[in-house]
């Protein structure tokens, strides 16, 4: 057996031959023990049946007062016990002995006298009794009185017992012993065998070697069945590790052909992984293991990153200047939720794609441009031939009028167009201290003539100045959209309602109306261009769908935000937020 055996089978050697010793001295204590007591049990119960037998001639030669013939019975009640009978008078006074009748028997004639003389003297005092175990059994002895019989039992018998006893049980021991150490050895090699065997198989797992072989354990003990258990983790286990392995494998060569960087960062800002694209798009080698803080990348990328991994916050950036024809870099960082967190960056060359928005929004000014000067004819022709007046017949006044309707239908959206494409491209014009609540007066009072035409109540609620920073020509078009959107969905009897008011961080003009409302499923949408919703094709109402698109990216400009609060049949209440002053 190898080291580790032999030590699992000395341990269950030792084991085994403790648990054999411990099992004969928890057996053997109450043996000797209560072989005593058996011994002292029984003589006493025939020493209380001698002493009855022998009462009467003790009764008569205590009437007698004859101590003679009391030593004499207290011999005889001694002759099965070799010990010592004594008659005990109440005081303590030892008033017949055996050891006396002994003695008188054995002694020349002419010493009897010495003897009873001496006799006499140690009557009067009681005598030790060494080595015996004291019985006491009361009798009464008239005329002397109740007296107490006492038997001074020798234990040596008991002791030449037990120690026959101890012989035997010692002897048994050996034997046990003996036993017990073969059967040990023989459990040890049937246990420490395969337990070494599962034990070094448990510590090649642990170490990561999934290949070794399985521990051979026959039979359908808990033995083998732990070893067949164990063969089973090893088995799934490895399954497992080639599955994680495949799959990773699949995982990083997606990452390594993906066109956009991928950079993963540990908390502490150690790179973890970084793909070609990365390190192309960023112009450095990215090294697994090395610090972010090292790298030679931009700075930007590198508050980016940090800030990621101190907020755990999404964040995103843009390096490059379009204007100075550089390229444009996206960049989207992303914190890692799992323990112990972390963060991933993605890298997206959009110089293509802002280009391309570019391009298309230059041509939806260019085109949106071009139309105004044959719409212009076209309504300016219609209005000629309305102008004509009865010498219009009747069927091409009708269709005149739809002519010149929609004309200014398709001016209006031509100019949203280009008034959209020009806040897509940027401000346009320096921001200036203004009121939003003076603006929202204006708005309301150019939007008047409209709610009038309509028979709808418009009113305006501005009791403070609401100062803001930004431009009035697109502030002032953002409410105005607001208002002309409210108005158009309102029905004629309603009312719009303008309140302008100053927030502890925000400037916010909200427009208010009694129309039909606005589905929930549509609030997230309307203020996408070009869309109308179901209530909007219900009502047929006119419109291009790029007011609230307009509005939005107003707000989104000054750096606030635009949102809506309807509900089917309970109107709807539009709130423009710019930050204040």
């Amino acid at each position: 057996m190898s080291g580790p055996q032999r030590r699992l089978a000395w341990q269950l050697t030792v084991a085994c031959v403790g648990l054999a010793t411990l099992c004969l001295l928890l057996a053997a204590a109450p043996l000797f023990i209560g072989n005593r007591r058996h011994y002292v049990s029984r003589a006493t119960a025939r020493f209380e049946r001698e002493l009855r037998l022998r009462h009467e001639e003790l009764l008569a030669a205590a009437a007698r007062d004859d101590r003679e013939t009391l030593d004499q019975l207290c011999e005889a009640l001694n002759v099965d016990y070799q010990g010592r009978v004594s008659l005990i008078a109440a005081d303590g006074t030892i008033y017949a002995d055996s050891m006396s009748a002994r003695c008188r028997e054995r002694a020349r004639a002419e010493c009897i006298p010495a003897i009873r003389e001496e006799r006499a003297r140690m009557l009067e005092r009681t005598q030790p009794l060494n080595d015996t175990v004291a019985i006491r059994l009361p009798v009464r002895l008239d005329p002397l009185g109740p007296m107490t019989v006492r038997l001074a039992l020798p234990i040596q018998p008991v002791r030449e017992e037990m120690r026959r006893m101890g012989q035997w049980l010692l002897a048994t021991a050996v034997l046990v012993l003996v036993a017990a150490v073969f059967a040990a050895v023989l459990v040890a090699r049937r246990i420490a065998r395969p337990v070494e065997q599962m034990t070094r198989l448990a510590e090649r797992i642990a170490e990561g070697d999934l290949e070794g072989p399985p521990p051979a354990v026959a039979g359908t003990g808990e033995i083998a069945r732990l070893a067949q258990a164990l063969a089973a983790m090893q088995n799934g286990l490895r399954q497992n590790m080639n599955d994680l392995r495949r799959e990773r494998q699949q995982a990083l060569a997606i990452v390594a052909a993906m066109t956009d960087g991928v950079l993963a960062l540990h908390a502490d800002g150690r790179i973890l992984f970084a793909n070609t694209a990365a390190a192309e798009l960023l112009g450095t080698a990215l090294a697994a293991g090395s610090s972010l803080a090292e790298a030679a990348i931009p700075e930007a990328v590198r508050e980016l990153a940090n800030g990621v991994l101190v907020s755990q916050a999404p964040r995103e950036t843009v390096l490059g200047n379009e204007l100075c024809g550089e390229r444009l870099l996206g960049v989207a960082g992303t914190p890692v939720a799992a323990d112990p967190g972390g963060a991933v960056l993605v890298f997206r060359d959009i110089t293509e794609a802002r280009r391309a928005a570019s391009l298309g929004r230059e041509l939806v000014a260019n085109a949106s441009h071009e139309l105004r000067t044959p719409i212009a004819i076209v309504e300016s022709s219609a209005d000629t031939l309305l102008a004509a007046g009865d010498e219009l017949p009747a069927d091409l006044r009708e269709f005149a009028e739809i002519i010149s309707r929609n004309c200014r239908r398709m001016a209006g959206l031509v100019c949203e167009t280009l008034e959209l494409s020009k806040l897509e491209s940027g401000w346009g014009q320096r921001p200036e201290p203004l009121d939003l609540a003076e603006l929202a007066a204006r708005a309301v009072e150019q939007c008047r003539p409209m709610a009038v035409a309509k028979g709808l109540e418009l009113t305006l609620a501005a009791p403070a100045p609401a100062p803001v920073q930004g431009m009035a020509s697109q502030l002032g078009s953002a409410l105005r959209n607001l208002i002309e959107n409210a108005i158009h969905y309102t029905p004629a009897g309603g009312r719009v309602d303008v309140v302008a008011s100053l927030g502890e961080t925000h400037a916010e003009c909200v427009v208010g109306d009694t129309g039909p409302g606005i589905p929930e499923t549509d609030h997230n949408r309307i203020f996408e261009r070009f869309y109308r919703g179901d209530y909007a094709a219900q009502l047929r109402a006119e419109g291009s769908g790029l007011g609230l698109a307009i509005v939005r990216r107003v707000a989104e400009l000054h750096g606030g935000s635009a949102s809506v609060a309807s509900a089917p049949g309970q109107g709807s209440r539009f709130t423009l937020r710019i930050p204040r002053l």
